[in-house]
Parts: structure tokens; sequence; C-alpha cells
């Protein structure tokens, strides 16, 4: 679910609202609306681009959110903060920069709610069937159809993505990660 609500600040904490169903992906989603408004004669794939979505919407009252545990009986709302892409040839990956707003491990309102300062950043990745040349989007914009079993990643890719988090959020390049048993032993690891 992809979803506009109206958030207003107070005394440290954000109440948001739902407002009206949304489409992230498509040639009418929130991507390609963004997209059509910044892109220039010039720009041709391969390349990527930035849309500050919460720094545009937030002024205006908005915050674009995504529940990404649909169908769960988990809650896991968080507000699109920025969307990164990277165009290739008919396609783009898309980098999400997420806030989580609401997280609840029981049924909760998820209409009409309170969350508090400082929120979660977290990231996904998605692709979208679409790219741009010479300044057009062509394609669907559409996420793909059926099951997706591998995202390619081409180097390219790869680095501007990284670029933005190491901009956006450097500490989360630095968190210390666990590594399977196993491959610590067959590695030679302490």
């Amino acid at each position: 679910m992809y979803a506009w609500y109206s958030r207003k600040d107070e005394n440290g904490q954000t109440h948001f609202e739902l407002t009206s169903g949304a489409a992230l992906a498509g040639c009418k989603g929130m991507i390609a609306n963004e997209l059509s408004e910044i892109v220039t004669a010039k720009d041709t794939k391969p390349f990527g681009w930035t849309i500050p979505v919460a720094e545009k919407w937030n002024k205006e009252g908005y915050s674009f959110v995504v529940d990404i545990r649909l169908n769960s009986n988990e809650t896991f709302l968080c507000e699109i903060d920025r969307a990164f892409g990277y165009c290739l040839d008919g396609w783009t990956l898309v980098m999400l920069r997420l806030k989580l707003i609401l997280k609840a491990f029981e049924p909760v309102d998820k209409r009409n709610f309170i969350c508090a300062e400082n929120p979660e950043t977290i990231y996904s990745i998605i692709y979208l069937e679409g790219s741009i040349e010479n300044g057009q989007l062509v394609g669907t914009w559409s996420l793909p159809n059926g099951p997706m079993t591998a995202l390619p990643f081409p180097p390219q890719a790869l680095t501007f993505f990284m670029e933005q988090v190491r901009k956006w959020d450097p500490e989360a390049l630095e968190v210390e990660t666990q590594l399977m048993e196993g491959w610590r032993k067959s590695s030679g690891k302490p």
C-alpha cells in the first residue's frame, strides 16, 4: 500500500492522518511524476538521480507513506524520505530512503497515529520497467510482473547508491555485522 498522509508537527511528535491512496510506480506514480518535473533534455541513460520527497512534500504538510508489511499482522509504515534512482537501458534501479514512522506487532490504527521524533532510517531497493532517454521518460515505469529472483546491480549503479548512503547516512556504512559461523571457520577468521 502506498498513500498520502497529512502531517502536523507538534511538541517533538508528528501526527499523521491518511488522506488518499497513491501509486509509487507507473507512468502516473509518484516517481514518474516527480522525475518529469526535474528531468532535462540532456539527461539520458545511464545516470543517477535523486528525488527529495520529504523535503518537498513535508513543507506542504504531506508525507508519502508505504506499508512495507501489508499482508502481515505486523504494522510497518514508512515515510519515503528520498528516492535515488539509476537509469539503465529500459529499466531503473530505485533505492528508497525510508523513515520508520509506525511499527507494531498488534492491530493499530494506520489511518491516524502519532510518531515520535527521530524515526529509524532504513533502505529498500526495487526496480522499475522504464528509463530516461534524451530527457524523456520511456517505458511503463511499473514494477515487474511475476516473481523476481534476482536484482541485477551493475557496478556504476552500486557505486551511485553507496555514494548516496555515504552522503545521507555515513554511520550506516560503519555498522558492525555478524558473519555466519560456517563462513568464519572456512575463511580462517576469528
